[in-house]
Parts: C-alpha cells; structure tokens; sequence
C-alpha cells in the first residue's frame, strides 16, 4: 500500500509544483492572514504543496517560538523568514547518476537558479540546532549531506569558481549569466560553472559546513564516503598553487594559475594586467582575488579570511584526518 502510494505521489508533485506560482511574483503580494500587531504583516509562505522542502521539526520549531516572541509583528518576521530557504530555495534534491547512495541538494540564492559555494553554506546554518544524526533521506541531515555532497563536486570539477548550474542528475538547464561570457583560466563550461569569481571564502565555507554537519551528527561514516576527501586535497592543491607571487626571483612575470578578465565599464568588475590582479610579492598569504564575489581588490590578501581558512582547515584536521585515515594533509 505505501508503495503504491509513494508512486502515486511521485507522479503528481510535479504536475503541483508545475500549478505553483513562482515566488518571485508571489512575495511582492501581501497574503492572509496578517499579524495581529500593529503593523499588520502578512503571511508570505507558500502553501505547503508548493514549498521546496517540508519538515516537521522546522515547523514545530516555529511553533514554540511564537511563546518566546510575544510581539505578533516579530513573530510574523520569523515565521516568514526562519523556513524561507527551505520555502522556496530547494530546488532540487536527488541522487548521483553513478551512485544511487550519494544524495545531492542544489540550494540556489534568491531568484538565480544557481548555487553559491559560500551562500548555500550559510543559509543551512539557519537550521544547524535542529539537525541530528538521522539517515532518513527527507531529514534535515539529508539535506546538508546533499549540499556537502554537491559542493564536493563542483569543488573537485572548478576550484575557482563561486556558483554553479544545476547538476545534470536534476534534469534543469544552465541558467544565462550575462551576454558576453567571462574570460578566464582554467576554462570551465557553462554548462558547470554559473560564475568564477575565485573567492577563498567559498572554499572556506565548505569546510565549515561540513564541520557543522559532523559537529551535529557525529556521523564520520559519511566523510569516507564519495568524493570528500577529493575535495579537500583539491582545496589545498588549488590555495597552495595560488601562493605564487607576481614576479619570480629574477625579475620575470611568474605563471599564474588562475586569471579572470570580463567586459564592463566598471573597473572593480575585471581584473588588470591581463586578469591576473594587482601586482603581489613572493609571499605566504593566501591570495584572495574578489570580496564576497562583489569587488575586486586592489591588494590582493584578506587576512581575515586568510585566518578562517586556517582555522578551519586546522578543525578539519583534528576532526577527521586520524579517523578518515588518508594522507595527512600536504
């Protein structure tokens, strides 16, 4: 009997979500019912039909929030906003073509149907207290091995990109970034890649979020799994490799592994002398080419983000090299 009906249904989510409208139109409309404060706010989430993912324990979370929020205007703001990614941001969750046990989540930002390394992390650390180790794949811990599993790939597949299309397992098509291509190398397809921008936080934020999921679920299995510890060794191939300064010992231009050039008429939307970026010493400072994918910068180092990544890549080490037992990191 649940056989039959889980078939059922797998056949007609799509023709519903086909029904649903697109929230871009849908949250500039004002929906009941409202608030009961003073300011008379609207209830903004879709129908539970047309929502991207569901959960029980997001839903019971908001639901004891509304005794610690007194204010109904404020409580309104969380219940539109804490569920929002999962509302309206899960645009598709699968499995790998050539693993029926690797589960992909391709969370995009706002309206581009495209995922962000660094935005799809931080928006699952909205729900980051409610996740515990759980296999069921419509759990909470699904969804961030998922988001784990996909970054993994595009990590593997384009170190110096930020965003990505979406994986070819869901069937959606690349989505258009802007009319004149950028330029730059290694070239990736954009059939892959939505934009690359070379951001070390983006790989940063990789770490944190599986540092996050293993600090919530303890779950080390998953890690030895698929393409984890690929990803790792290409993020500290690809940092490593970035370490060349702009000029050799005797005075000649050094080879870069990276450059990113694109045509615009905004001088922080293109690298200079010939994409490589403003001149930088032989250092041992991680390069950072772009800010949060905004600006480029005019001294390319941000030691901020230069020290996450080491923390990072230090709680990485402590918590999974012994246990994973690969190669200690290079």
């Amino acid at each position: 009997m649940f056989v039959c009906v889980a078939a059922t249904l797998s056949l007609l989510l799509p023709q519903i979500h086909a029904q649903c409208p697109d929230y871009a139109e849908y949250s500039q409309q004002s929906h009941q019912p409202l608030s009961a404060g003073k300011y008379k706010l609207a209830y903004q989430r879709p129908d539970p039909a047309c929502r991207t993912f569901n959960s029980s324990v997001v839903e019971d979370a908001i639901t004891s929030m509304q005794s610690v929020i007194k204010d109904p205007d404020l409580f309104r703001l969380f219940q539109n906003s804490f569920p929002n990614s999962l509302d309206t941001a899960v645009k598709w969750r699968g499995f790998a073509a050539d693993n029926a046990e690797e589960e992909l989540t391709f969370l995009i930002t706002g309206d581009i149907n495209a995922m962000w390394l660094r935005d799809s992390a931080n928006q699952m650390q909205s729900y980051l207290p409610l996740v515990k180790a759980d296999s069921d794949h419509d759990s909470l811990a699904s969804l961030y091995r998922g988001v784990i599993n996909l970054q993994a790939r595009y990590i593997i597949q384009a170190p110096h990109c930020n965003s990505f299309q979406p994986p070819k397992e869901s069937g959606l098509g690349p989505s258009k970034n802007q009319d004149q291509p950028d330029n730059f190398t290694p070239p990736i397809s954009t059939d892959i890649a939505f934009e690359c921008k070379y951001e070390l936080d983006s790989l940063a934020a990789f770490l944190e979020i599986s540092s996050n999921y293993y600090d919530a679920t303890g779950d080390i299995e998953f890690f030895r799994k698929f393409h984890w510890v690929e990803a790792i060794n290409k993020i500290l191939d690809t940092t490593q490799a970035l370490l060349v300064g702009t000029y050799a010992s005797n005075g000649s231009v050094n080879t870069v592994p990276y450059t990113w050039r694109r045509t615009t008429d905004s001088a922080t939307e293109t690298l200079d002398n010939s994409g490589r970026g403003n001149v930088s010493s032989i250092h041992r400072s991680r390069p950072v080419i772009f800010v949060t994918e905004l600006d480029n910068l005019d001294v390319p180092f941000l030691v901020g983000t230069s020290i996450v990544l080491i923390l990072l890549l230090a709680c990485t080490r402590r918590n999974w090299v012994d246990q994973i037992c690969f190669p200690p990191f290079r």
